[in-house]
């Protein structure tokens, strides 16, 4: 009969404990990473944070997704180069973002939400959602704009034109080639965005909604 010495069963732990922390680290690196873009007012933050509460309440929590406002990211660590007070909005730093953004988008599981998509690493995202609202009818994406603080006549104009011209849409076909990488949807009405949400949950995330 072969002993089995103190150290062999410490081996066996230290083996145990090992396969465990790669398969935790596999897990996690086979969560994607998102992009929600699009003009501001075609509501990426409030369908990114429904995208988020979908897949983390589901699947037994196995899943687990984080979400960032890579604006809000940049305002509160100050990457940026300037304040530009015609259009009130800041010049960001991009080098700055990318390399706070690098680790987190590494480990995988990310939701980011910015209104641009091409200075991002192509190597980032699995998948880019293009928020649209108003190419048809610009009443609605400037209605959404003026209530917001902060938005001058001259700002919503901006980006209302930017809607019109399909800017985004554009910006990140280019950006982004890979098949079935960028996914165009409209967000004008709660049916569109709800319909928005349990795709990405479930298409591209692989939520399984109740």
């Amino acid at each position: 009969k072969t002993k089995t010495t103190k150290k062999d069963d410490d081996d066996d732990d230290d083996d145990e404990k090992t396969k465990k922390t790669r398969t935790k680290r596999t897990k996690v690196a086979l969560l994607k990473n998102i992009l929600i873009c699009g003009t501001p007012g075609t509501g990426k933050s409030t369908l990114a944070k429904l995208v988020l509460e979908k897949v983390n309440n589901n699947n037994n929590k196995r899943i687990c997704y984080e979400y960032v406002n890579v604006g809000d990211v940049c305002k509160a660590k100050e990457f940026y180069h300037l304040f530009d007070e015609r259009l009130n909005s800041f010049v960001i730093d991009e080098d700055k973002i990318l390399d706070h953004l690098e680790p987190l988008v590494r480990r995988g599981g990310m939701i980011l939400d910015y209104h641009s998509s091409e200075f991002f690493p192509e190597r980032f995202f699995s998948h880019v959602i293009v928020l649209t609202c108003g190419r048809e009818n610009t009443k609605i994406l400037y209605e959404r704009l003026e209530k917001r603080d902060g938005y001058t006549k001259e700002k919503i104009r901006q980006n209302v034109e930017c809607e019109i011209f399909g800017e985004c849409v554009e910006e990140a076909k280019e950006a982004y080639t890979g098949d079935g990488v960028v996914h165009v949807r409209s967000n004008e009405t709660e049916e569109e965005m709800e319909e928005t949400v349990k795709f990405i949950a479930e298409e591209l995330l692989g939520a399984k909604l109740r």
